[in-house]
């Protein structure tokens, strides 16, 4: 077993997107995968079959000879409740009941038995981030990944991950000041997640029942007849989205087709969140001004598409590599694939890198709220 290494698991309702990564003051990507999940999640978030998940999980980590390494897995974000509140000047269980009793008292769909974690800035007067899961989610996705020979070692909610590569991607690029307001946009098959942050801390997150498959059936449908795969035309080089609604190929491949009504839904979706956070502050006030928007996501690949969405909301656009910083020790094969899909494995790359088993000594001093040593209960 590699001592410093550790994988990231991020689960989501058909797939399972999972990254390792060789823990040093330079950390190393060495391995990245997609697997295809049977049976699909509930409304809790529980698998349906999760017998069939663990085998096929199984397989992949005696295939990987990756047997007893540690993981950290992923909560997804409409799965947890979260909140900043001011909490007392106590410590350990105490800590954990105050802010379980806040944390029920705001959600009361959040079960008594919840699993408990808090973030505590290191100003006395600064606000708390507790965060709260029902614990049967935690329990299963824990016991699948120890029946599957991983070592369980933590769970994290998907922004928390997201946010650790997230700022360290800001922070290196310098495009822009990291307590600047911004919004990760990261946008699913079915459903899309924006999650804004503020004057560097996690503000509050939202998730919509819109997706990029709105997107792919208009396309797949304009192109039942062709001997190549969706993927072959969305995301090739040659494809291009132009004028904000026409989908064309440079080489003359298919005929323009307008994807105008399935992106305006996304960007619909998008206006009503500016207008929320805006409402949520006085009236001129910059503070409910977001500044920056980062997508994350596979139609994100789709060239041409980050900047309709930016020209649409007369918003600022970034690029965002999630790769930055890593070295990369890949096969040929999955590093062509890996470099070119990199925003999609954000999470489970952020995952990888949470400081669960690092030696002190390696310890980097970070100033954000979302960089935390977690109390869980």
């Amino acid at each position: 077993m590699n001592r410093n290494l550790q994988i990231g698991i991020q689960f989501k309702a058909s797939t399972a997107r999972l990254a390792s990564i060789r823990q040093s003051l330079n950390p190393t990507l060495t391995l990245t995968d997609t697997l295809n999940l049977p049976g699909g999640i509930d409304s809790t978030g529980l698998f349906v079959d999760p017998k069939s998940v663990i085998q096929i999980l199984a397989d992949w980590v005696t295939k990987n000879e990756l047997r007893g390494q540690p993981a950290v897995f992923s909560v997804p974000n409409n799965s947890a409740f979260i909140s900043w509140t001011k909490l007392p000047d106590v410590t350990g269980q105490e800590l954990l009941s105050v802010a379980r009793y806040r944390l029920r008292k705001q959600f009361p769909k959040m079960g008594e038995h919840a699993v408990v974690a808090v973030a505590q800035p290191s100003g006395s007067n600064e606000e708390s981030l507790a965060i709260g899961v029902n614990r049967e989610l935690i329990d299963q996705r824990a016991d699948i990944i120890d029946q599957a020979g991983l070592n369980p070692l933590a769970a994290e909610v998907e922004a928390q991950a997201m946010l650790r590569i997230v700022d360290h991607g800001v922070r290196s690029s310098g495009n822009f000041d990291p307590h600047a307001n911004y919004c990760i946009v990261q946008i699913e098959s079915l459903s899309t997640n924006f999650i804004v942050i503020r004057s560097g801390k996690l503000s509050f997150m939202r998730t919509v029942r819109v997706g990029s498959r709105a997107i792919e059936e208009v396309v797949n449908s304009a192109l039942s007849e062709s001997e190549k795969s969706l993927e072959e035309i969305l995301y090739a080089p040659t494809t291009w989205l132009f004028n904000r609604q026409f989908l064309s190929c440079l080489n003359s491949t298919f005929e323009p087709i307008n994807i105008g009504e399935p992106t305006n839904a996304l960007v619909k979706e998008f206006r009503l969140l500016l207008n929320y956070f805006r409402s949520l502050y006085p009236e001129r006030s910059y503070e409910g001004v977001i500044n920056h928007l980062i997508v994350l996501g596979k139609i994100s690949q789709l060239r041409g598409f980050n900047r309709a969405i930016a020209d649409l909301l007369a918003i600022e656009m970034d690029d965002f590599n999630p790769l930055v910083g890593l070295a990369l020790d890949l096969s040929h094969p999955t590093y062509l694939q890996t470099t070119k899909t990199s925003t999609q494995f954000t999470v489970p790359l952020g995952l990888a890198q949470a400081p669960y088993q690092v030696h002190p000594s390696q310890q980097v001093n970070h100033e954000s709220e979302f960089r935390f040593i977690r109390q869980a209960v």
